[in-house]
This record gives C-alpha cells, sequence and structure tokens, in this order.
C-alpha cells in the first residue's frame, strides 16, 4: 500500500490558483515603429544640441575676436600717444624751432596714404622733451617710428634704429626717403603693437598691399599763417597760441596727431551675410605744445 500524500489541500489549492494564473508570453523587442519614432527623437535632439553647440562656439570666438581687437587698438593708442608726449624740439642756425613730429605717406599708385608716424622721442623709452630746446639735429637712434611691417602689412610695429647715427632733420626734403631707408635696414628693431590690421591693394593691377592706418597732423597756428604775419605785430599776437601765450618772437604753439586704425577681429570673414565689413575703426588723438620761435 502506498503512503498517501502529506497536504492534500494545500496541493488542491495550488493547483487551483496555477490555473487562474494567465500565461505570460515572453516579449523579443521593439517594433519597426517603436524604432522608427526613437530614432526620430534622438536625431531631432542631436541636430538642436549640435546647432545649438556650434552656435554658442560660433558667439565665443567671435566675441573674443572682438575683444582682443579692442585690447590690441587700446594698447597701440595708448603707446603713441605716450611716445607723442615725449617729442623732443631743436633749432638749428637759419632755421625756426622744430618740433620732432612727422608722419611720411606711402604712394599706392592712386594716392599718398599718411601710413607711418616719426617721433623723435629719444628711442624706445623716450624721455626727449624732459631734455627741452636742443641746438642739434636728431640721430637715427633717438628715432622711433610707428608703421605696417612692410613684409606683413597686416602687423603694426613699432621700429627703432639702435646705436644708428644716421642724422635725420625732419625739416629737411630727404626726410621721407631717410626714414624709408631706414626702416629697410636688416638692423632695425621691431616691436610688434598689433597684428589684426585690415590691409587692402593698391592701384588695380599692382602688388602693393596697405595696411589701413592712418597719421594727420596739424599744427595750429599753420605754418602759413606764422609766414603770413610779422613777427611781434598785432597780427602775430592774434594767431591761435596754445593757452593764448605768445610774447614778442615766440608763442606757444600745439601739434596735433590724429590716429586712425581700422581691424580685423577675424580676418577669414571681413564682410557679413549682407556684404557689410566687419572690420572696426578705432580712433585717438594726442596733442604736443612746445615754445615755437621763428
Amino acid at each position: 500500500m502506498s503512503p498517501s500524500p502529506r497536504n492534500p489541500v494545500v496541493r488542491t489549492c495550488d493547483r487551483r490558483a496555477a490555473a487562474r494564473r494567465p500565461a505570460l508570453t515572453p516579449r523579443a523587442g521593439f517594433t519597426l515603429v517603436e524604432l522608427i519614432f526613437t530614432m526620430s527623437i534622438l536625431s531631432f535632439s542631436a541636430a538642436v544640441f549640435g546647432g545649438l553647440i556650434l552656435t554658442i562656439s560660433s558667439a565665443w570666438d567671435h566675441s573674443t575676436a572682438l575683444e582682443d581687437s579692442r585690447r590690441q587698438a587700446q594698447g597701440t593708442l595708448g603707446r603713441i600717444k605716450w611716445m607723442v608726449q615725449q617729442a623732443g624740439i631743436y633749432r638749428v642756425t637759419g632755421q625756426s624751432t622744430t618740433l620732432g613730429l612727422a608722419v611720411v605717406s606711402a604712394d599706392t599708385g592712386v594716392y599718398q596714404a599718411p601710413t607711418t608716424l616719426v617721433v623723435w622721442s629719444g628711442g624706445a623709452n623716450g624721455g626727449l622733451n624732459a631734455q627741452g630746446l636742443l641746438t642739434r639735429l636728431p640721430v637715427a637712434s633717438e628715432v622711433v617710428v610707428y608703421a605696417p611691417d612692410p613684409s606683413t602689412p597686416a602687423r603694426f610695429v613699432e621700429v627703432t634704429f639702435p646705436a644708428n647715427t644716421t642724422v635725420v632733420d625732419f625739416r629737411s626734403g630727404t626726410f621721407s626717403t631717410t626714414i624709408q631707408s631706414l626702416l629697410k635696414l636688416s638692423t632695425a628693431q621691431k616691436i610688434l603693437l598689433c597684428d589684426r590690421l585690415h590691409t587692402s591693394a593698391g592701384k588695380t593691377g599692382t602688388t602693393t598691399i596697405l595696411g589701413d592706418v592712418r597719421f594727420e597732423l596739424s599744427a595750429a597756428p599753420t605754418d602759413s599763417q606764422i609766414a603770413g604775419v610779422t613777427v611781434g605785430s598785432q597780427a602775430w599776437n592774434d594767431l591761435p597760441w596754445g593757452q593764448c601765450l605768445v610774447g614778442a618772437d615766440r608763442g606757444l604753439r600745439t601739434s596735433n596727431i590724429r590716429i586712425e586704425l581700422l581691424l580685423d577681429p577675424d580676418p577669414k570673414k571681413l564682410t557679413t551675410g549682407n556684404g557689410y565689413s566687419t572690420t572696426l575703426p578705432f580712433l585717438g588723438s594726442v596733442n604736443r605744445q612746445y615754445v615755437f620761435q621763428p
């Protein structure tokens, strides 16, 4: 005789509960419609976030370029202004008082571009103004030149000529030629002030490329005003002397240098989608007063 089950009641309940449970059917994966829908959402999200990242990156690059251009322009203008204030004056026999400031123009084939400023400052450290009126001519080692680099016009440089004893007379008819010759010397020392200078071509059909910088030198009273009056006369006294300071044979003259720099924040993209220029102008001016004696 076989033994009876230990708990027939429990086994009967288990069989009934199992009969009532729904059968679980294993699922193979996503349907094709679900995959297409999911991939569409992912593609759209990638496109949106990719465009957003690209826009942020472009905006960052543009703002960085603008800030760098502003910093370079301010540094350049500040350096020129300080150096102009260091300019010395001289007076030799047979000449009137001469301020060591001059602008030299480059020939574009179309017009004369005033792209070079020459300052008789005493060299890169300045200080010549503190020596007062000198009775000798300047020499090249005491001169500082501001101009686009002849080899790379997009670079604006400060050029000095240490130990060079070439005489530089600001009133000489060969002054421009002398400065151009000095700039070509291999011993000339250049300090980069700005590397974003906008460039433009000269006359059509030529290979001349110029950096877009402009200097303008003016004086009050002007040379023609001084030449048109008699020294010590009432007309002489009525000339526009600085602070109205004038004597019988001398007066306080004011020379003004106006500076314009045209910079390219992004040299690879010079125009907008509408064809507008992206170049930025930076302007500055500085006065230098001195006692003039004809």
